[in-house]
């Protein structure tokens, strides 16, 4: 009694200590500790030796995996791009990295998703930041990366649609206007048009009055610039004369209009309803010089006699097995 007691190991894991004075054993186990560990333990008084043997168990407890490094990632304006195990360098000691883990993409600001695959929102660039969860099966780390949005030139638009068809002496008029997502200012070029036509630039306006020289069909190409890229309205004005050399009544209806009085260039057949129409073009003779089969149905026909000699022809339409001739001059 009264004697100092010195205590002393044995056997004991690495990670466990003791204090010879107080015989207290302590320490912090690892993950390379789990399992069952033998201890034993000598105390003496200097005189006399007693031992001790035990076994501690190292239970695992799943350890929160470690996001150690993030991709950098980048995509085109309006691109969407997916998110995958690949961007990430991550530790787990308790998990397989990436067998045994989830990512699942969240909601946030400037994208929207599906699964994994984030879509920035139209015209948006810079940086958006996609949050995400990670879990190993037990444990989910909360993130986020950063995703940088390239800025891609998009195209100017048309806003505006032209009228495709005029009449002689009345006045015609087309408004252009277009819009431009980035805001970028936009040059308007006529790069075609027929010579009845006139372009104010400052209100970007096409606007004319037809005669009968411009019966028939004229294209028009119009340019959009938004100082890197160029688009392109196409489309044709088709000019009808405002007075029939005849009108074409079967049944006591209105079946079509032949245009114009006399014929220049083109000769115009405009159908009340649309038409599968045959037609022939007869010299003053009865011969047919010229024919033409629509194939379908339409609406009008033009058809070139500018190489017709100046006099009179004759016009034989069959159209719905109706069969019409109709007298015109060629000037």
């Amino acid at each position: 009694e009264g004697q100092t007691l010195t205590y002393l190991y044995v056997v004991k894991p690495s990670w466990l200590s003791i204090n010879q004075s107080t015989g207290l054993l302590s320490g912090i186990p690892g993950n390379e500790n789990v399992g069952d560990s033998i201890v034993t333990i000598l105390v003496t008084d200097g005189t006399d030796t007693v031992e001790q043997s035990f076994v501690i168990s190292v239970i695992n407890i799943n350890d929160e995996p470690v996001i150690n490094n993030k991709a950098v990632i980048s995509t085109d304006e309006d691109i969407p791009v997916t998110l995958t195990f690949d961007h990430f360098t991550v530790s787990d000691p308790d998990n397989n990295y990436p067998e045994d883990f989830t990512l699942t993409v969240k909601d946030g600001v400037n994208y929207t998703h599906t699964g994994n695959t984030i879509t920035p929102v139209e015209n948006f660039n810079g940086s958006i930041m996609v949050y995400f969860d990670l879990s190993d099966g037990n444990a989910v780390v909360s993130d986020s990366i950063d995703i940088t949005i390239d800025p891609v030139n998009d195209l100017p638009e048309f806003t505006s649609t032209p009228a495709t068809s005029a009449m002689v002496s009345s006045p015609y008029t087309y408004a252009i206007t277009a819009t431009d997502a980035d805001d970028d200012a936009i040059t308007y070029s006529v790069v075609k048009k027929p010579n009845w036509l006139d372009y104010n630039t400052d209100t970007h306006t096409l606007s004319g009055i037809p005669d009968n020289s411009n019966v028939g069909k004229d294209s028009v190409v119009i340019q959009l610039n938004d100082g890197t890229d160029s688009v392109y309205q196409r489309f044709a004005i088709t000019v009808s004369s405002g007075s029939g050399i005849h009108d074409i009544v079967h049944g006591g209806k209105l079946v079509a209009n032949v245009y114009p009085l006399p014929v220049n260039d083109i000769l115009q057949i405009v159908f009340t309803n649309k038409m599968t129409a045959y037609i022939e073009i007869i010299d003053f003779t009865g011969k047919v010089i010229k024919t033409y089969n629509s194939g379908s149905s339409v609406n009008d026909v033009l058809i070139d006699v500018i190489d017709l000699k100046p006099g009179i022809y004759f016009c034989k339409i069959t159209a719905n097995e109706d069969n019409q001739v109709v007298k015109f001059i060629k000037k």
